[in-house]
């Protein structure tokens, strides 16, 4: 933006200079002189008009590689903001991203007098199985439980890492029975997939998670509604 400002700012003193030429010129005709210095000032006005463009046309290129690195520049910082609230291991909303929709959604709920419910999940006894599995297994399971979260929500809702092994979705313009049946569903499709270990072949069995649901009491504390959930 400083290159950009000091090449508008430098074609505008060339401007403001090229005008004075210019009227130097036109007031060189404006004396009726003869046609050789009439001919001399034509050129001179030509001279300076050619200047005028080669100049404007340097800052074109100039304004439009500005531009392509703003263009470059904006992309960068949109990936920067998704990255500051992603989960790096799982892909969804992190704890930042959460921390922010869920306060936002108090608000809206309010506002607009409609329910929301929040979901809180844990995987059952995932320390043991990290023990006996290893962390590389375990990270799998929880990108395994990510992706289901991703697969049975619907878009409005907000599937989380809110910790460790705790998942959490935000469920705006839900009522508890909806959202009740949506923590049953994602208790099934968690405990119907058998893990197996690609490298050994052996069976690892299933995991399980657990999980609480309520719905927001206008006017609570956000954490007061994490709480009950938990």
């Amino acid at each position: 933006m400083t290159t950009v400002l000091g090449d508008i700012t430098a074609a505008g003193e060339d401007a403001d200079l090229h005008i004075d030429e210019l009227g130097t010129v036109l007031e060189s005709l404006s004396k009726n002189e003869g046609v050789a210095e009439v001919k001399t000032a034509i050129s001179s006005a030509i001279k300076i008009t050619w200047d005028i463009s080669e100049k404007n046309s340097i800052l074109e290129v100039s304004l439009r590689r500005s531009s392509a690195e703003i263009e470059r520049l904006r992309g960068d910082m949109e990936v920067l903001r998704l990255e500051a609230y992603t989960d790096g291991l799982t892909g969804i909303a992190n704890r930042k991203s959460f921390d922010q929709v869920l306060k936002q959604s108090t608000i809206n709920a309010m506002e607009d007098g409609t329910s929301l419910c929040l979901m809180m999940i844990d995987i059952d006894h995932f320390k043991a199985f990290n023990d006996t599995h290893g962390h590389q297994v375990g990270d799998l399971v929880l990108r395994l439980l990510a992706a289901t979260l991703r697969e049975n929500v619907k878009g409005q809702d907000t599937p989380a890492r809110y910790g460790g092994e705790e998942f959490a979705v935000i469920l705006p313009n839900t009522q508890i029975v909806d959202a009740m049946t949506v923590a049953e569903t994602l208790r099934k499709a968690i405990s119907s997939k058998n893990l197996r270990d690609k490298k050994s072949g052996n069976d690892m069995g299933r995991i399980a998670i657990s999980a609480g649901v309520t719905t927001f009491q206008y006017g609570e504390a956000v954490g007061q509604f994490i709480y009950r959930a938990d």
